[in-house]
């Protein structure tokens, strides 16, 4: 699973679906020996193993400022296109 974006010490991936779609358009977020998964759409987060709230929050931020790039890049990869990178967050 490629990262689409690094920023403080959290690199954030999104799979690649493999025929099977997942119900709820997510990213997959990691820090230090952590990780959690979040809802595209809402920030929400979906399952976590010990994510730290700073984290947290710093991942909702970017998924909210990215947003619309973040679900038009999900149903390219849906549809089977290619990996892709998004900018760091604006601070």
């Amino acid at each position: 699973m490629p990262t689409i974006c690094r920023f403080d010490e959290i690199s954030v991936k999104m799979n690649k679906e493999g025929g099977v779609q997942h119900k709820r358009p997510h990213v997959h977020a990691y820090y230090k020996e952590t990780s959690a998964s979040f809802d595209i759409e809402t920030g929400e987060v979906l399952a976590s193993e010990d994510f730290p709230n700073e984290q947290r929050k710093a991942v909702a931020d970017w998924i909210s400022q990215e947003r619309a790039e973040l679900i038009r890049e999900w149903e390219t990869l849906i549809a089977g296109g290619e990996w892709f990178t998004i900018n760091k967050p604006n601070k």
